[in-house]
């Protein structure tokens, strides 16, 4: 705290950057780190940011001997410790910044920085650097490149990138070692009646709710429960389980996992069922009340397609939109659930829809009007459903900007086929509800019960008359698909397909004659 204004170093710095910033020089063991090789930049009206990061040069085991050795804090030059240098030996003194950087470094060990990722991308430089590699060394004998763990005869440019690969790997196991170990869960996530937490260090502490069960300044949450190694929790209900060990003097990263007591959203029972990724532009009204973006009035409707109530909880829309579904998301057979773009818009465009009938609001990009990818994976990362849409094409194109959304036909089918989806039948689309209308509907709306009922005397049977949205009382052939010649040596084929007559299903296929040509 800056005694003088009884401001907290966070209201001057964005500690985040300050976390990763320590943490990309400490595992490369920079050498010129903190004192040197120094970056920072302060957005306007912003917190000073630590970064960008460069001059890594003298890193990874280079040849200078400060970075050789894959262990310890810092390089063995004591100005570069970051332990004791500069302003960075106070950011230590707060417990909150070291936990802060403890459960960075194991989120990035599951993620971008696991040991096969970090391995993994040296090989992948390497393959564009072995030809080049050849001419640097002749020209620049004085650094011939260096024998790896395989010593050989002749070191090679593959030599040099074995000493890199290995020093990564014992570099990351020293980091691991350094923190109080997570508890381990078992099993991982998913839907059991019981989870058994062990831990090699401290005591665990552990929350159901998601919540943490360490407290801002390391005190212990009075929500948390405890429980002995070895042990198992009871799954009653959906939960998001996190769980920490503590020992005298450190808190472990959390351990989390969602499980469930139900069946959980997958491949098969969920599919998206309404895209409303370019709504009508604001009316007067709408403008006075502060939404002048069309965008604001995205939605994006998901529908149960089982017989059974699944859970979405931690499911989440992680390209195109940016989504998670919070804990104890429950959506009952055949029922829908929809994400806006902006709640306070969408209420105004749709008031007759709850406030509480809402999912939630997405993050970062809105819906791309130019047509993007969308997928939703379960809460331990397995793909529900992915596909791409278009406003192009073979794709509705009122539901680009005119009003109209963009409805799965039958959800869960060929998502990325642009046939298996048309635009809604009224403006604004049918969020949470369905605007098609089923062919034994309109059977009885016109007194029918014969699907090849031709009362009209028109040559066109009852099915026909409901795909194309015709009269069945009425003769006429306006609505019958038209056929003419288009460039040379291609034809056009329009086909009327009324909106809402989902029961008939459009399917394109090659002629006989392309069959044969092919």
């Amino acid at each position: 705290v800056y005694k003088r204004q009884g401001l907290h170093y966070t209201d001057y710095i964005d500690r985040d950057s300050w976390v990763d910033h320590g943490l990309l020089n400490i595992l490369a063991q920079n050498a010129d780190c903190f004192r040197l090789s120094t970056y920072m930049h302060k957005p306007r009206n912003g917190k000073l940011f630590a970064g960008p990061i460069w001059d890594f040069d003298r890193t990874i085991g280079s040849t200078d001997s400060r970075s050789t050795n894959p262990t310890g804090w810092s390089a063995t030059q004591p100005a570069t410790d970051i332990l004791t240098w500069g302003w960075w030996k106070f950011l230590w003194t707060d417990p909150d910044f070291w936990q802060r950087y403890t459960d960075r470094w194991f989120a990035l060990r599951d993620s971008t920085l696991t040991t096969a990722s970090l391995t993994g991308l040296v090989t992948q430089f390497e393959s564009q650097l072995t030809e080049a590699a050849v001419r640097n060394y002749a020209k620049w004998t004085a650094t011939p490149p260096r024998d790896g763990p395989d010593a050989g005869s002749t070191a090679t440019f593959s030599d040099e990138m074995d000493i890199v690969r290995n020093w990564l790997t014992q570099r990351t196991t020293w980091l691991d070692s350094q923190f109080t170990p997570r508890p381990v869960r078992s099993p991982a996530g998913g839907r059991t009646n019981s989870v058994t937490l062990s831990a090699t260090q401290g005591t665990i502490h552990y929350t159901l709710d998601g919540s943490d069960p360490r407290l801002p300044g390391g005190a212990i949450n009075p929500a948390a429960l405890t429980i002995s190694s070895g042990s198992s929790v009871t799954i009653a209900q959906s939960s998001l389980l996190v769980a920490r060990a503590r020992t005298t003097t450190q808190w472990s990263a959390p351990s989390t996992g969602y499980y469930f007591s139900g069946t959980p959203a997958a491949p098969g029972n969920l599919a998206v069922s309404e895209i409303h990724y370019h709504p009508a532009d604001p009316s007067l009204a709408e403008i006075a009340a502060g939404f002048r973006n069309s965008d604001d009035f995205e939605f994006l409707e998901l529908i149960n397609t089982s017989a059974n109530p699944i859970d979405l909880s931690g499911s989440r829309f992680s390209t195109g939109i940016d989504f998670t579904f919070p804990l104890g998301s429950i959506l009952s057979q055949g029922k829908r659930t929809i994400i806006v773009a902006n709640r306070a818009a969408f209420a105004v465009r749709y008031p007759a829809i709850a406030f509480a009938a809402i999912a939630g609001e997405y993050s970062g990009d809105r819906l791309d009007n130019a047509g993007e990818s969308l997928t939703l994976t379960d809460a331990a990362g397995t793909t529900i459903l992915t596909f791409s849409y278009l406003p192009s094409g073979l794709w509705p194109d009122d539901a680009d900007g005119s009003g109209p959304s963009l409805v799965a036909i039958n959800p869960g089918t060929a998502p990325d086929q642009p046939l298996s989806w048309r635009a809604s039948t009224q403006p604004g689309g049918s969020p949470l509800g369905s605007d098609a209308l089923s062919f034994a509907s309109w059977l009885a709306a016109f007194s029918l019960t014969d699907p090849a009922d031709d009362s009209d005397g028109d040559g066109i049977n009852a099915f026909g008359e409901y795909a194309a949205g015709s009269n069945p009382t009425t003769p006429g052939l306006a609505d019958l698909p038209v056929v003419q010649p288009s460039a040379p040596g291609t034809w056009s084929v329009t086909v009327f397909h009324a909106p809402g007559a989902d029961d008939c299903l459009l399917y394109t296929s090659p002629s006989p004659r392309d069959r044969q040509k092919s």
